[in-house]
């Protein structure tokens, strides 16, 4: 549960970026376009490790 609210946490993070970012480059669009969290652990004593993967398509422009 910890790894979805981990992943939940960082969603919102990413999707709070806008504006300028540095360097002369803006966010001028953002969205997530795909996730996901699976079992990446086991086996041989491997223990219970879990993966989240989170996909955005970002535009970008540079200004000047």
């Amino acid at each position: 549960m910890r790894l979805r609210t981990l992943a939940a946490d960082v969603e919102a993070a990413v999707t709070m970026l806008s504006g300028e970012i540095g360097g002369g480059w803006r966010v001028v669009a953002l969205r997530l376009v795909g996730g996901r969290t699976h079992r990446s652990g086991g086996g041989n004593g491997g223990g219970d490790r879990w993966t989240a993967t989170r996909e955005f398509a970002v535009k970008l422009y540079r200004e000047g």
